[in-house]
């Protein structure tokens, strides 16, 4: 049987540094050193991304289950974490990548409203509502995390 999402998620997310950049001072070896958090739903977007792909261009259908897999763990994550917005808002000022478009595109391919709600719940609001409002102010902003 093979490893669940879960252990390729988890192997995905603890980047352990090479022993060869412990004890010596050298651009990787900084590099390790300054990683103070991660970016798992921009890392997650960009697996999602490609499996839904792999499912719609070359009809890999292990490809669109593994990805269902991964938008149900979405789904229940954000439904974990539905308590304060304002944390939230706090989370998606770090890093959210490409949630909102992945999301919407698995609802595209499955129908599954769910996906469409979670994919609106990676909306950004202090960046999207100027842009609603008609005010222009992304210049400088990251966009994959503003």
């Amino acid at each position: 049987c093979p490893p669940s999402f879960a252990v390729y998620f988890f192997f995905l997310m603890i980047r352990r540094p090479p022993r060869s950049t412990l004890s010596s001072s050298s651009a990787a070896s900084d590099v390790y050193k300054r990683q103070l958090y991660s970016v798992p739903f921009y890392t997650l977007h960009k697996l999602m991304a490609g499996l839904l792909d792999q499912a719609k261009l070359a009809g890999n259908s292990a490809a669109m289950k593994m990805v269902v897999g991964m938008g149900d763990w979405v789904v229940r994550n954000l439904a974990a974490a539905s308590g304060d917005e304002g944390i939230w808002q706090q989370v998606l000022g770090t890093e959210w990548g490409g949630m909102n478009e992945v999301m919407f595109n698995l609802y595209a391919a499955t129908g599954d409203g769910r996906y469409l709600d979670a994919g609106r719940r990676f909306n950004h609001w202090s960046w999207s509502a100027p842009l609603a409002a008609g005010h222009d102010d992304l210049s400088g902003n990251h966009a994959n995390t503003q």
